[in-house]
Order: structure tokens, then C-alpha cells, then sequence
């Protein structure tokens, strides 16, 4: 289905942040558009090269199903309240048996109910949560560092306007599927697990049809590729904290066929991975080019009426396409 393409620049040059002038994003803006509209899903995209600031856009202003790609502003939240000392990486916290989540979670396979005297520290909850997309690890942060309000908070504080982050992934999962959760402290995960079982077919349509039609733990495309240009630049956090996350999300084993599936070896990339169901599929993170410099790169799809390999596909070549353009227009002519 054909895009909503918002073109990054009107005129053939612009001058970059140093004050030289670059070369245009045009050929680039009509590679990236030819993918999104050829691929088997509505897309979304947001390409910002951090130092220039040049940027292309498809449904810039779309708001699309974050997934898991919602757990780098949770990530950056917890960061931030260890830079505050608010928190400590190195702290131990026990695994509640209401926070267990009975899906995608490393953490729910190994304990169950939750063991007493399970505990991990807060960095390898974060490990979990953003290499593995653990969500037993996620929701477990998210208590710690005061739900989805306090990570809304720091978004908006931030001034990344477009981005919604509204439910806990157990609250998620269970809108998804049309599930009502018993309070926290009554949870299980084999009470959780038969919950799910007794939905039917209807129950799951209809809250599937809810979840895409509110933007609760929505993003726009423009909004997380900003997000994720403002970490690059600084301010947001310390440089110490920037590189921890930098260096976790370069360690992610959920999307090797999606941003870093076609780019060349050895190119560094630190990027978050988010799927849900058979229709949505997205990838959200930082290339660092040759030169030095840096592609803020968020694609999100979904309404998808092919396989989740496709969209894999439709993710890793607009993530080459950027690559190839700045790697070799990253500083502009004359660099």
C-alpha cells in the first residue's frame, strides 16, 4: 500500500550543523519510499543523521504500535535514576510472583511462580529487557522505577512530543487478546495462563481492534527517531549511562534479520526489537557510520498481510539504503 511520504528537505542542498553545505536526501527520500510502498504492511519510517540533522520520513506523523520498542524510553528512564543515584545498577530485587509474566520472558521460563531468594541486579534486569525482550524483566523495572507514568514523565520532559507509553506488558498483552486481569497481587502465571486459554475468538478480535485504534503505547515514527537522536547528541543522559546503553542494544539477539540483517560486517549498531502478533513488526535503533557520525533509524510496520520474514526484509533494506547514502554523504561533499 502506497505511503504518506514526508519529504525531509525541499531544496536540492542544505547546510549542515557545521555549516557546510550537503548533499541532498532526495535520491534517498525515493529508495526509502519504494521499499514502504511496496512492502505487504502499512510502514513507518524515521531517518535522522544526527550531526547534519537531515532526516526522511515516511507517515512521519502516523502513530504506530511500539511493541517492544517502548522498552528504550523504560530503559532510558531507569537510567536516569541512575545517574540521579536513585538507583543503584549494581542493586539485587527479588522476583515478585505478580510480576512474572507468562509470555517472552527468559525470567518466567527459569522461575516459574518466582522462587523465594530469586533475585537479580538491576543491570542484568536490564540486560534481559533489552538483549532478550524479557518482559517478566521489564514489568519488574517498571515497578521499580514507578510504572509507565514516571517513563511518560521523562518523555515529555524531554520534549519528544508523539509517543505514548501507557501499560505494562502483562496490561498490554491482556488488552491485545481482550483479557481482564485480576488486581496485581492476585496474579499467577498458571492463573494468568488459563485466563488466556478461555479467550475466545471474538474476545481477541475485538481487543486486537481496540489496541490499534487508541494510541496507548503508540509512537510516531519522527517521535522515536528523535528520541533516539537527542541520546546520540548528549543531555539525556551521562555520557557513562549513554554508552551502558549503547553497548547493551548492540548486544540485542531478537532482530539479526532486521536493522543489522543487510548491513555490512562489522558496522555497529545498538537497536531494540519490537513484535507483536502475526501483523506488526518493528526495529528502532542507532547505526554508527564510518566517518563517525550517526543514523537515528526507527521503522515500524503493521497491518501486515505477509509473513513476518517479509517485513524483516522491508526493515533491513531501508536500514542498507540509509546506510549507504551516509556512509557516503554522512559529512557532505568536501569532507
Amino acid at each position: 500500500m502506497a505511503p504518506i511520504l514526508r519529504l525531509g528537505l525541499a531544496a536540492a542542498t542544505m547546510l549542515g550543523l557545521s555549516g557546510k553545505v550537503v548533499a541532498q536526501v532526495e535520491p534517498l527520500e525515493r529508495e526509502v519510499a519504494r521499499i514502504a510502498a511496496a512492502a505487504p504492511a502499512k510502514v513507518g519510517v524515521g531517518i535522522v543523521h544526527v550531526e547534519s540533522g537531515r532526516s526522511v520520513f515516511v507517515n512521519r506523523g502516523e502513530w504506530f504500535p511500539m511493541a517492544s520498542t517502548y522498552k528504550v524510553p523504560m530503559a532510558v528512564e531507569v537510567l536516569s535514576r541512575v545517574d540521579r543515584g536513585d538507583l543503584r545498577l549494581d542493586s539485587l530485587v527479588p522476583i515478585e510472583r505478580a510480576d512474572v509474566v507468562p509470555f517472552g520472558s527468559l525470567l518466567t521460563d527459569r522461575f516459574g511462580e518466582g522462587e523465594p531468594g530469586a533475585v537479580l541486579s538491576v543491570r542484568r534486569y536490564l540486560e534481559l529487557m533489552l538483549r532478550l525482550s524479557d518482559n517478566t524483566a521489564t514489568d519488574i523495572l517498571l515497578r521499580l522505577t514507578g510504572g509507565t507514568a514516571a517513563t511518560q514523565q521523562r518523555i515529555d520532559a524531554l520534549g519528544i512530543t508523539g509517543m505514548q507509553v501507557s501499560r505494562t506488558v502483562m496490561e498490554l498483552g491482556a488488552d491485545w487478546i481482550g483479557l481482564t486481569l485480576p488486581p496485581w497481587r492476585e496474579r499467577t502465571v498458571d492463573g494468568i495462563r488459563q485466563l488466556m486459554a478461555a479467550s475466545t475468538p471474538e474476545q481477541v478480535r475485538a481487543g486486537s481492534r481496540a489496541f490499534l485504534a487508541s494510541r496507548r503505547d503508540h509512537t510516531t515514527p519522527e517521535a522515536m527517531a528523535n528520541l533516539l537522536a537527542r541520546l546520540v547528541r548528549g543531555g539525556v543522559l551521562t555520557p557513562a549511562s549513554t554508552e551502558l546503553l549503547w553497548s547493551i542494544m548492540a548486544r540485542e539477539e531478537t532482530g539479526a534479520a532486521r536493522i543489522r540483517g543487510r548491513l555490512p560486517a562489522g558496522v555497529r549498531t545498538a537497536n531494540k526489537t519490537g513484535t507483536l502478533d502475526v501483523t506488526i513488526q518493528n526495529d528502532v535503533g542507532v547505526i554508527f557510520l564510518p566517518d563517525g557520525t550517526h543514523l537515528a533509524l526507527a521503522v515500524y510496520t503493521t497491518e501486515a498481510t505477509r509473513p513476518l520474514a517479509e517485513l524483516s526484509r522491508v526493515i533491513a533494506d531501508i536500514a542498507r539504503a540509509a546506510y549507504d547514502y551516509f556512509a557516503l554523504h554522512g559529512s557532505g561533499p568536501g569532507r
